[in-house]
């Protein structure tokens, strides 16, 4: 029996006894645009192999390939599988696979048509990351976990519904989305729950991730790290009064914003909380000075950030002078 690497109609395998994984493949091997993924391969030696696995970048980079329908015996797609297909359109997943691994989509722009199966219980860190044509993704009733960055650019995204069963949401998952416009939660989940297109944790009321349409509910206390973080569609942000802590990076990298209203109930911000946003973005903030618990470092410069309230002996002056 052959217990090495070979090619059957195009496509590599390794063969481990009487298992057969497809293995990688460089752009030069795709023959067809089209490939199809057999139950069993034959190899040269005349022994039977099942397929059951898609191997790690075992298609990475094939520019070539557009489609391809994966068989029901397959168990495990591997992560970076389909990473770089530039031109991959279409993918039919077996039924019985459980994850959608890392980075297996990321940067398949011209993905358009995808089916996550009943079944799948995690999608992980970067798995759609640059799906620019993606749209009107449904993700299974059976999910359980979304890893960070998971649908970031994916610029034909505008809505999103997030199944009962999820109880991990990643502080990255909804991360650099310009286009998203709805996030809705199931009712029925006891995590979390949507109101004004944001997601927040049920016991704490933390809002973990929101999107450019996001109205911040007012019992709102904590902004999570990364919630709006390259968010390119936000461009002014008015935090209602009662929130107290914003996490780190919670609005960086959003390249649009212009103004962020901060009110004097917020006591603590994270560090880099609004890095590499844009040199013209204003803080306008509902202080003197910087409180002791915001980050000596909230990534910007000291002309970005006004103070609206007066100091010392001036504002005591005035504010007698007011109410004489």
């Amino acid at each position: 029996m052959n217990d090495d690497f070979e090619e059957v109609n195009g496509i590599w395998y390794e063969y481990q006894n009487d298992i057969a994984i497809v293995s990688v493949h460089s752009d030069d091997d795709i023959k067809n645009s089209f490939i199809k993924i057999p139950s069993e391969v034959r190899d040269s030696d005349g022994y039977v192999h099942k397929v059951t696995k898609i191997g790690a970048s075992a298609f990475a980079e094939c520019e070539k390939l557009e489609a391809i329908e994966i068989a029901e015996s397959v168990t495990e797609v591997d992560t970076h599988a389909f990473s770089g297909c530039k031109n991959l359109k279409t993918v039919k997943l077996p039924s019985i696979i459980t994850a959608i691994n890392d980075s297996l989509f990321f940067g398949c722009e011209n993905l358009q048509t995808l089916v996550i199966p009943e079944g799948v219980k995690s999608i992980g860190e970067s798995a759609f990351w640059g799906c620019k044509k993606l749209k009107d993704l449904i993700l299974p009733d059976s999910l359980e976990r979304i890893d960070g960055s998971a649908f970031s650019l994916c610029e034909s995204l505008t809505s999103l519904f997030i199944p009962a069963k999820v109880n991990d949401i990643s502080s990255k998952a909804l991360c650099f989305n310009k286009s998203l416009e709805s996030i809705e939660v199931d009712v029925a989940n006891t995590k979390y729950f949507s109101e004004g297109n944001c997601v927040l944790e049920r016991d704490t009321r933390k809002l973990v991730a929101g999107c450019k349409t996001s109205v911040i509910p007012e019992y709102v206390k904590e902004i999570g790290d990364f919630a709006f973080s390259m968010n390119s569609g936000l461009t002014y942000v008015n935090l209602p009064q009662g929130i107290v802590k914003i996490g780190k990076e919670t609005f960086s990298k959003c390249y649009g914003l212009k103004e962020v209203r901060i009110p004097s109930s917020v006591m603590q911000i994270g560090e880099n909380a609004f890095a590499d946003c844009n040199s013209t973005v204003k803080l306008i903030c509902d202080f003197a000075k910087k409180p002791d618990g915001w980050a000596d470092n909230l990534g910007l410069d000291k002309k970005q950030i006004v103070w609206t309230r007066k100091k010392g002996l001036l504002a005591i002056l005035k504010n007698i002078f007011n109410k004489g």
